[in-house]
């Protein structure tokens, strides 16, 4: 097969891949204990009619997933960060996480959770405690 041959049936393949690319960079989506909270990080990719991304939470393996937090887009190829300093459960300590994408045109796409196992102090526990009993 000759090397024309070869472009001519690679690129449009490339193309399509190019034009179905999501708005979050496969596999950047992650989430790391940093001892007070978690922190959750990935990277954009296509961000054409984004609205904004929204961090989700779930607590456990089953848990339902809560809205945390959320972020303004910024641009293609940009770095995204959120710290959860709300992790502080006395019962559970694995947590997952998603971003759901949410476009002008109010559809959305959730990622595909990532998990973590955070461990926290004591005092932060009973301290995250308290404040709850008065929300």
């Amino acid at each position: 097969m000759t090397r024309l041959k070869l472009i001519s049936l690679i690129l449009p393949i490339f193309a399509i891949a190019t034009a179905y690319a999501g708005p979050i960079r496969d596999g950047s989506l992650n989430a790391k204990s940093s001892g007070t909270g978690v922190y959750v990080w990935w990277y954009s990719n296509d961000e054409t009619n984004v609205a904004r991304y929204e961090i989700w939470r779930s607590s456990g393996v089953n848990g339902q997933f809560i809205k945390i937090g959320q972020k303004v887009t910024k641009g293609n190829g940009e770095y995204y960060d959120f710290q959860d300093d709300t992790a502080f459960k006395l019962t559970d300590n694995f947590y997952q996480y998603r971003v759901r994408v949410v476009f002008f045109d109010s559809s959305v796409i959730d990622t595909p959770p990532v998990g973590v196992v955070h461990n926290v102090s004591s005092v932060r526990r009973t301290w995250g405690s308290i404040k709850a009993m008065f929300r």
